[in-house]
């Protein structure tokens, strides 16, 4: 409020003593207090932005007070042009495959022609021919002339996976598609050591959208990874099988839903600039809108498997050719 033409009082938040907060009030000359209003103003704004770029990957709507919703259904759209160029979307004819096709599943690049997805996916054997495979455009019945379009031409499933009582263990699947990802570097990287829990890592997928839809464009949730008793707690063994899974949550309730099994668990370094597969969307608790863990195959256990399974595959794919 102006005092005068010379002065201004200005109401200061000073910090907070024994849970009060302190006010002081003090008087300064107009130009000086305009000026520290304008870099209060402009500090308010910069907090803002910050906190709504915190948040925005985790937003829960206003309707009870318990009830979540997981972040790849409910949250944050990925307008980025470029962003997550692994991530894959395994689709299926929603009648037949001149009528359009459906998001079952997701998978992720791991070389130019080999994927990696979840065993699960893959059980329906008669599925597997009429299932399309495209990179992360959008999720759409129909295509483009220009898209890209790959179909499964071999697989090899974990044998240890599709056991019942043991459901989230060696869920896991290499897949070689009928041709090369013609995009240079697109393919995550395995991991080398354990994952930090104080690290922030990257879930992403078309599943199941809190009004029980399909996105139209990909989602994703920045999320932490969880000891195993927290898991346990959740998801008691056998369904959650320590080592083989780790588990991951936020504070907000973010989970995977229907259609984002088979999705990536990605740490990305800043320094180098390269993505890490730590993690193969498996499962979670059952209603999946009001869980707050996702469970994941844990990629660096299974990284012999992997190379293994990746190498038989290329192996056959070199015989194929020469013949």
């Amino acid at each position: 409020m102006l005092a005068n033409d010379y002065e201004a009082q200005l109401i200061l938040v000073l910090g907070e003593s024994q849970g009060m907060m302190m006010i002081e009030t003090r008087e300064y000359p107009v130009d000086a207090a305009l000026m520290l209003l304008n870099q209060m103003i402009n500090i308010v704004i910069l907090m803002i932005i910050l906190y709504s770029n915190f948040v925005s990957t985790t937003e829960v709507e206003n309707t009870t007070e318990t009830e979540y919703h997981e972040k790849i259904a409910y949250g944050r759209y990925v307008y980025e042009p470029g962003a997550y160029p692994f991530y894959y979307s395994i689709q299926y004819p929603i009648l037949s495959p001149t009528e359009g096709y459906v998001h079952v599943c997701s998978g992720a690049l791991l070389g130019k022609r080999l994927m990696i997805t979840a065993a699960h996916c893959l059980v329906n054997t008669s599925h597997i021919p009429l299932y399309r495979v495209l990179p992360n455009y959008r999720n759409t019945p129909l295509i483009l002339p220009n898209d890209l379009v790959f179909k499964i031409e071999d697989y090899e499933i974990h044998p240890g996976a599709n056991q019942g009582i043991f459901p989230f263990k060696d869920d896991i699947a290499i897949v070689r598609l009928d041709q090369d990802d013609p995009r240079p570097g697109v393919n995550l990287l395995k991991p080398i050591i354990p994952l930090h829990r104080c690290l922030p890592v990257k879930m992403m997928g078309y599943g199941y959208t809190e009004s029980g839809d399909y996105p139209y464009r990909l989602k994703d949730a920045t999320v932490f990874l969880l000891s195993d008793e927290e898991c346990l707690d959740v998801l008691p063994y056998p369904i959650y099988i320590p080592i083989s899974n780790i588990c991951v949550s936020n504070s907000i309730g973010s989970a995977g839903c229907s259609g984002d099994s088979g999705g990536p668990l990605v740490l990305e370094n800043p320094q180098n600039g390269k993505s890490y597969l730590y993690g193969v969307l498996t499962g979670g608790p059952d209603p999946c809108r009001q869980s707050d863990m996702t469970t994941y195959v844990n990629v660096l256990v299974y990284l012999y498997w992997i190379d293994a399974a990746m190498l038989r595959l290329s192996r056959d794919e070199l015989r194929s050719d020469s013949d």
